[in-house]
């Protein structure tokens, strides 16, 4: 349970800091038409698999609110998998390009066999370079497998051994 804590203290400073750190000039909200962003991720809620990058797109939706869809496909054979999902974000330190976020997100896909992922999310998220973000995320993981030997788990943490990386680039 203390790592769990420190986890989340560790995320609330880190937002902290980088949302008190001074602006380059970029604007709160992008300009209209300059709100999507493309790249990977590592993320296991919503692939199955937390260790084969995901297509990621995310949104900029206002100042304070994005979404983030996820796609991927980590083998085809012996066995088909592939995986898909979102992440609604609302930005409560700071704004959609740095800051502290918590949302809700969702995966769907199969792994052999049929699985759904939900969970609450809390994370931090930074312009690394202009129109670059990087986005860190952790969170309660309800995982759920209906089919073949049914299934639930409860992860705790990160979504991937990497907390659930993902770095976009502005279109």
């Amino acid at each position: 349970m203390k790592h769990i804590a420190s986890v989340f203290l560790t995320l609330a400073v880190a937002a902290q800091a980088v949302a008190a750190a001074p602006s380059r000039g970029t604007a709160a909200a992008p300009p209209a038409g300059k709100s999507v962003f493309v790249g990977a991720a590592i993320d296991g809620l919503h692939s199955g698999n937390s260790t084969v990058p995901a297509f990621t797109a995310m949104f900029l939706l206002s100042d304070k609110t994005s979404l983030q869809t996820y796609l991927s496909m980590p083998s085809v054979t012996p066995t088909f998998k592939i995986g898909g999902g979102a992440n609604l974000k609302y930005a409560i330190v700071g704004d959609v390009l740095r800051g502290l976020h918590f949302g809700a997100g969702v995966g769907l896909g199969t792994n052999g066999n049929f699985f759904i992922n939900v969970a609450p999310i809390l994370g931090i998220h930074f312009e690394l370079v202009d129109r670059v973000i990087v986005s860190l995320e952790s969170g309660v993981g309800l995982f759920i497998q209906p089919s073949g030997t049914p299934t639930v788990d409860v992860q705790v943490g990160g979504f991937s051994p990497n907390f659930g990386a993902s770095i976009v680039l502005g279109l």
